[in-house]
């Protein structure tokens, strides 16, 4: 994520949850679960303020 108003930046990831992907059949409705994660390692000696940042999801059946 890059700070609103500093070249800082702090990594994340992004997981999808497998099992929100099976179970169901097609022209089904389903649930697509992703988890974020910030590194305590990664934040704790960031600079204060604001960050943030977009993702783009891309679903292809």
């Amino acid at each position: 994520m890059k700070h609103s108003t500093e070249p800082e930046y702090v990594p994340f990831a992004l997981t999808l949850r497998a099992s929100s992907l099976t179970g169901a059949a097609e022209n089904t409705s389903r649930q697509l679960f992703i988890d974020g994660c910030i590194a305590n390692s990664d934040y704790v000696n960031a600079l204060v303020g604001d960050y943030s940042d977009s993702v783009e999801l891309r679903i292809t059946l």
